[in-house]
């Protein structure tokens, strides 16, 4: 007798059909209910009165009916309302079921699965975009964004630096000390990028030993002086067996300007003025006139 109601009670909560014939049972007897209460509290048996029982009795079962319905189905309009703020904003799932019924058991399972998928798609897009040896931008990453940032400061018109360099003399390293030697070099390079950038820089890997940094915002004089402390921060790597002073590296800069119609174009001049900095010596900077000659 005891554990009847809890055992009842527990079937209602998890089951979905046990909830809906419940509620319909209960709102197609309320008419009947009521008449009985009715009577027994000693009302009139008069047709008139019986008849608005009756009437009031149904509508108020009908209401209890479909606002009932309306509750247990709740979570399944917000789970539809946030699946699509996550399509069209990209807006995590944020629906808290209580039910332990199968619709608390889908919406739970749909949240999961969609927390899932772009735990995945987020995992996939970083894999896509960056650079496995590294950890820095890959170069299709690069490129994408430099057109972007090109565009952007054509139109508000904010200076926007490029910065290339190679390290020096690379392939001496893999051919004395080993390929795995010039993958620590490549790290240990990227390492000396991550700590010498700003926040909105960008910085990556788009060859063999070759890095490039997107400088928004930046003129040509500051990209100067992030090239010099990023330089020497190089010249100061220590990694044995390597003599002090072996990984250095050359670099290139430009600023963009109007002249330049695409961002390909922007990066050919700055990439000339890496070769500029090679034929000088290396371990240097050389910078692209601020306006070329056509």
């Amino acid at each position: 007798m005891i554990r009847l109601p809890r055992m009842t009670l527990q079937a209602i909560e998890s089951s979905l059909t046990v909830k809906i014939f419940v509620i319909c049972f209960v709102s197609i007897h309320v008419p009947l209910l009521a008449v009985v209460a009715h009577l027994l509290s000693g009302g009139e048996l008069s047709g008139m009165r019986v008849l608005l029982v009756v009437l009031f009795s149904t509508l108020a079962g009908t209401a209890g009916c479909l606002f009932a319905l309306w509750r247990i189905t709740r979570p399944l309009r917000q789970l539809s309302h946030s699946i699509d703020r996550y399509r069209t904003e990209g807006a995590p799932l944020a629906v808290k079921v209580k039910t332990r019924d199968e619709i608390g058991t889908v919406a739970q399972a749909v949240c999961s699965l969609v927390s899932e998928l772009d735990m995945s798609l987020k995992t996939l897009e970083h894999q896509a975009n960056t650079d496995p040896l590294t950890g820095l931008a890959n170069r299709r990453f690069i490129l994408a964004r430099g057109e972007q940032a090109f565009s952007g400061a054509a139109v508000t018109g904010e200076p926007l630096s490029l910065l290339l360099f190679d390290l020096d003399h690379f392939k001496g390293i893999n051919d004395a000390y080993g390929h795995e030697m010039g993958d620590h070099a490549l790290t240990a390079a990227a390492q000396a990028i991550r700590s010498n950038l700003r926040p909105d820089d960008l910085a990556g890997r788009i060859g063999g030993e070759e890095f490039c940094v997107l400088l928004p915002n930046t003129s040509l004089s500051q990209a100067q002086a992030i090239a010099e402390r990023l330089r020497i921060c190089l010249e100061r790597i220590c990694l044995a067996p390597l003599p002090a002073g072996r990984i250095t590296a050359s670099f290139g800069l430009a600023e963009a300007h109007d002249q330049f119609g695409r961002f390909q174009e922007f990066m050919a001049a700055t990439d000339m003025a890496l070769y500029r900095a090679k034929q000088h010596g290396r371990n240097r900077i050389h910078c692209a006139p601020s306006r070329m000659m056509s």
